[in-house]
């Protein structure tokens, strides 16, 4: 959110947590989010889908005049109160546009890696995504390249070309995040501290 809001998550009983997001508007107002409870148990790509289709709707059902009038009773300032509207109407344009932001990259760009390596089929050669999976999931990928390169190298048959992707995942041993990139059939593997990091190096 342009490096003006923290998120924070907590673990809400078995399988669940709740989002809170803290964002600083340019006139130094502090937007409090709270999110409704998502499960992270069902993979992390429909958690993140699910966080963003939260904030959505949080930004819909927010009512901003609310806000300003409890803003000006904590403070009791009412000479500067044309300047907290336009500073609040500023917030939430800033807050929509993040909001698209996230959707966008999540419908469009993340998806689960079923369509790889799952039941279904055939398989594209290729695709323009960023699949957020799990860390077995990818050592698996990984494995697969591994055999699919080492027949190749040694000019044996060499069966199914794994599909040129890329990859997101999270190293919950040491809270580092993983990239592999195969967008080009030579699945460089690199490790960052944060999945934002990670995505940079994917998107090159």
């Amino acid at each position: 959110m342009d490096g003006r809001g923290a998120v924070s998550f907590q673990e809400i009983g078995e399988g669940d947590i709740g989002i809170s997001i803290h964002y600083m508007t340019d006139g130094g107002n502090l937007i409090p989010i709270t999110l409704e409870v998502s499960a992270k148990n069902r993979g992390m790509g429909i958690f993140m889908k699910k966080m963003a289709q939260n904030l959505v709707q949080w930004i819909e059902n927010y009512n901003f005049n609310d806000y300003v009038i409890r803003k000006v009773r904590e403070t009791e300032i009412i000479t500067d109160v044309r300047a907290l509207l336009e500073d609040m109407d500023q917030a939430r344009e800033d807050l929509k546009r993040a909001a698209w932001r996230m959707t966008h990259l999540l419908y469009d760009t993340v998806h689960g890696l079923d369509a790889i390596y799952g039941e279904q089929g055939p398989y594209p050669k290729e695709d323009s995504l960023i699949h957020v999976v799990s860390r077995r999931r990818a050592h698996q990928f990984l494995e697969a390249w591994l055999a699919w390169e080492e027949k190749r190298i040694w000019k044996c048959p060499t069966g199914q070309e794994p599909v040129k992707t890329r990859l997101l995942y999270r190293n919950k041993e040491n809270g580092t995040w993983g990239a592999m990139d195969n967008s080009h059939g030579d699945c460089w593997v690199e490790e960052f501290p944060s999945p934002w990091d990670a995505l940079d190096y994917l998107f090159g």
